[in-house]
């Protein structure tokens, strides 16, 4: 498939989502399939699914000028690992995908990479998210600086519900990069207090940026230079047209995290 690579930057896709709509995918992919158990998803897990994978090979048909008719089972089928993250057979393109109530963002890049976007909200399970997602270190950290929410659970401020997600969303993309699943928490250390995390097998950046609608985005770039090559695009599904511009409204991340192999 090497011959069919015209375009091999590192992109960003953003889609806003909107489960209450009910118009159909403008664009009709031939040979795209479906899970059999799609049926049974509710109705938003089937908007996220179907809308993920157009907007993803619908980006490499126009970009990368790659005939999805010769490519999509063969190339272009999607495995997974054993755990459940998907991939390309070809192993030229890399993509990962992300969605939270509002959006959803697909990055590709010419090696194995990661994003994760959340939404920034009070959750029931807070206080279990915060033993499960982070490190005794990490929760210290966020316990020092926000020490009433240890005495009162339900009294989180927005301020510590921001740290806490900003924690979530770089270590959810340093764990979607390998693939590892949550096991993937253990390849690295991150420390706090110096914007850096120690990892067993990468070396790169995590570049975090505040959305609107209270969410926030992480994706990994092999070095920071990479930022000022990515090249952003956001999907209008309805009607199958990419925009290509800096959604983000600013080139530096509100947060850096700087990765090195421990």
């Amino acid at each position: 498939m090497h011959a069919d690579l015209l375009y091999t930057g590192i992109s960003i896709v953003k889609v806003s989502l909107d489960v209450r709509d009910n118009t159909p995918l403008a664009h009709q992919i031939k040979n795209l399939t479906w899970p059999d158990a799609i049926d049974s998803w509710n109705k938003k897990r089937q908007l996220t699914y179907k809308v993920g994978r157009t907007a993803l090979f619908a980006f490499l048909e126009k970009y990368y000028k790659i005939d999805l008719n010769l490519h999509l089972n063969n190339d272009l089928a999607i495995s997974y690992n054993e755990h459940g993250k998907p991939y390309f057979k070809s192993k030229e393109i890399y993509f990962n995908i992300s969605h939270t109530d509002d959006y959803l963002f697909i990055i590709i890049a010419p090696y194995p990479t990661g994003i994760d976007v959340e939404s920034i909200k009070a959750r029931k399970s807070y206080q279990a998210l915060k033993e499960k997602i982070l490190t005794q270190e990490e929760r210290n950290f966020l316990n020092e600086v926000y020490p009433n929410s240890l005495a009162n659970p339900l009294a989180v401020s927005d301020e510590e519900l921001e740290r806490f997600f900003y924690l979530w969303t770089l270590k959810e993309t340093l764990v979607k990069v390998t693939g590892k699943g949550l096991t993937g928490l253990n390849d690295f250390t991150y420390l706090p207090c110096s914007h850096k995390a120690l990892h067993n097998d990468l070396k790169g950046v995590v570049c975090t940026y505040a959305l609107p609608k209270k969410a926030v985005l992480s994706f990994y770039l092999e070095n920071l230079a990479q930022l000022k090559e990515v090249n952003f695009y956001s999907y209008d599904y309805h009607n199958d047209i990419f925009t290509k511009g800096d959604f983000l409204g600013k080139k530096e991340p509100d947060f850096i995290l700087k990765v090195d192999k421990s």
